[in-house]
């Protein structure tokens, strides 16, 4: 079987560092480090350069000069799980020539590749990640084939989200995978047959600008789902993808071949994605749940595969995205922040969206992992609420909160009442 000399760039344009800049909380500081939350608070035990606030455990500082000097600087933490798998620094350029050696050497490894699947008759039906590759596997365990990516790394059990195995409407089988990669390296979904030979790939973003900041990629991507999307029924692919560093979230819908169809640009991070009919009209929706930055509220954002396009309007003129044409959504959510979060972070956030029978379940996050208290709402078809669950996690930490005296006020029936006070914003029609 004849292959084509294909060259992958993996690296996104090479993007300054601001070694001035202050972040401001266990989720910045972490999303910068390209680890979980969870593990940047374990650093601290290494010397990780957090200054803590008065006025509660949660509420840190960091510089990125400090961090930039840490993470360099041998520290056990970042030596082993961070420096190994990221450039050394974010502005490092890559040459041409290496490029162009990993280019061919990336060829080969198709044609062993589909040598190795020709010779197992074997059909994926799963996906690891091994070292710095994307291993696949037939029904049985065994490899089938394997591609490598230089910056990959290993998520654990984040992985069961960044791939997909089906037939794209043609009788082919096919495999859509997004290797996760550090936070400095552009991120890629890509396609291939069933031997492991590349059909295409998509990079996701690309340079876009707001009423006060200018956001260049890379940008990676974080949940896409593989669904019959439109009224013509046709299995499509949605994307979303965030920057690297910052808030701009794109919604991609991409075509089975990998053609863009449309984009959708949110001010904020939209980390959960789901397909569900909520309307009943044999057409999904895409409901897409994280934060709204320019509100500072966590939100849902329902689009119709059909039809959603241009960047959402926000009040704030410092967030709305310029060279866009008005958004098209079918209904924005935003959920009420807690006296807690208010305490605590700058923002709440959605932590899970759930298809149920006749409606939607949406947990809401008031503050940051791990043993984060949420607030779950159960919506109605028409997303209207029908009852909300307030965690025993929130209860305990608002009551140990009050006892210390950094809330005034006990947690009463008014206060949960108050959860339920969901903002609902209609789309244009």
């Amino acid at each position: 079987m004849p292959f084509s000399t294909l060259l992958i760039v993996m690296a996104g344009p090479a993007t300054s560092v601001n070694s001035d800049r202050v972040l401001s909380s266990w989720k910045e500081i972490a999303a910068y480090l390209g680890v979980s939350v969870r593990t940047a608070q374990s650093w601290q035990e290494r010397g990780l350069p957090v200054q803590r606030l008065p006025g509660g455990r949660s509420r840190v500082t960091a510089r990125v000069a400090d961090l930039e000097q840490w993470r360099t600087s041998g520290n056990p933490g970042p030596a082993s799980e961070v420096a190994a798998n990221s450039p050394a620094h974010p502005a490092r350029r890559i040459s041409r020539r290496a490029l162009v050696v990993v280019g061919v050497v990336f060829s080969l490894m198709l044609g062993v590749a589909a040598a190795r699947a020709f010779l197992h008759h074997g059909v994926p039906s799963s996906v690891r990640i091994e070292q710095h590759a994307v291993v696949v596997l037939d029904e049985r365990g065994r490899e089938l084939w394997r591609k490598s990516f230089p910056w990959l790394y290993d998520p654990g059990a984040s992985l069961n989200r960044l791939w997909w195995i089906g037939d794209r409407g043609e009788g082919e089988t096919v495999v859509v995978v997004a290797p996760p990669v550090p936070l400095e390296v552009a991120g890629e979904l890509f396609c291939s047959d069933a031997t492991g030979r590349e059909l295409w790939h998509f990079t996701p973003g690309r340079v876009v600008r707001t009423g006060r900041e200018t956001f260049l990629p890379p940008f990676r991507v974080e949940r896409f789902l593989v669904d019959h999307l439109g009224r013509d029924g046709a299995v499509r692919i949605a994307v979303s993808s965030r920057h690297f560093q910052n808030y701009p979230d794109q919604v991609a819908l991409l075509s089975m071949d990998g053609r863009l169809l449309r984009e959708y640009w949110h001010p904020g991070y939209l980390e959960e994605l789901v397909a569900t009919d909520l309307a009943g009209t044999g057409s999904k929706q895409l409901i897409l749940g994280g934060v709204n930055n320019a509100r500072q509220q966590a939100t849902l954002v329902v689009l119709d595969p059909d039809r959603f396009t241009g960047a959402s309007v926000e009040e704030n003129p410092s967030y709305r995205f310029q060279g866009f044409r008005a958004g098209v959504e079918e209904r924005r959510l935003f959920f009420p922040r807690s006296c807690m979060n208010k305490l605590y972070d700058s923002y709440n956030s959605v932590a899970f969206v759930r298809p149920e029978p006749g409606g939607l379940g949406v947990a809401v996050m008031e503050e940051q992992p791990p043993l984060a208290p949420e607030v779950e709402y159960h919506l109605g078809p028409d997303l209207h609420l029908v009852h909300l669950d307030v965690s025993d996690r929130f209860r305990q930490e608002h009551a140990a909160l009050h006892a210390r005296g950094e809330l005034d006020h006990a947690f009463t029936p008014e206060e949960e009442r108050a959860l339920g006070a969901i903002t609902s914003v209609a789309g244009p029609h």
